[in-house]
């Protein structure tokens, strides 16, 4: 990416002199007259090892030429010019960092996906585990309620046993004997 950035500034520092060449000295577009590689190379603020890489492509690419007419470096060409205009290398570092990102989201997105079901499975499995804590919870007061109803009527019916038999026995103590 930081390479079709440095293209693109090479392309820069190399069109005033390519301008100046065509309209001064009115030549046509094969001229040898560029800047130094030095200068370049400052101006760049990269290393020679960077620099070959950066100028490697533009070479390749017929966007400028070697020079050793008047200073050692390079001269822009036509296409060049036409490349530094059109902003070829800055619409190419934008392409980069489109599939970069594009690139990215596909990867983030089934991720995200992922932990949003995940989570949501959690919740639910939660929530059911509170649902089926409060329905236990309902059912262990309704029998906490029969099992006090029941408990109650075994104490009425003993109570009631009782005083049948009290009353039995009384009854028996009152009947006359013959």
């Amino acid at each position: 990416m930081r390479y079709n950035r440095k293209r693109h500034k090479t392309l820069k520092i190399l069109t005033p002199k390519f301008i100046q060449t065509r309209t001064d000295r009115g030549l046509g577009g094969d001229f040898h007259i560029g800047t130094d590689f030095s200068v370049l190379r400052e101006k760049l603020n990269c290393s020679q090892e960077e620099c070959e890489i950066i100028f490697a492509s533009l070479f390749t690419n017929e966007e400028v030429q070697f020079t050793d007419y008047k200073v050692d470096g390079l001269a822009l060409t036509k296409t060049g010019f036409s490349a530094f205009s059109d902003f070829k290398y800055i619409k190419q570092n934008e392409n980069l960092i489109k599939e970069w990102a594009r690139t990215f989201v596909q990867i983030l997105i089934p991720i995200l996906a992922l932990v949003i079901a995940v989570l949501t499975l959690l919740l639910k499995t939660n929530s059911q585990k509170t649902l089926e804590t409060k329905e236990t919870q309902a059912i262990e007061n309704k029998l906490l309620l029969i099992q006090g109803s029941i408990n109650k009527l075994e104490r009425n019916t003993k109570n009631l046993q009782t005083e049948i038999l009290l009353l039995s026995k009384t009854n028996k103590d009152s009947l006359p004997k013959n």
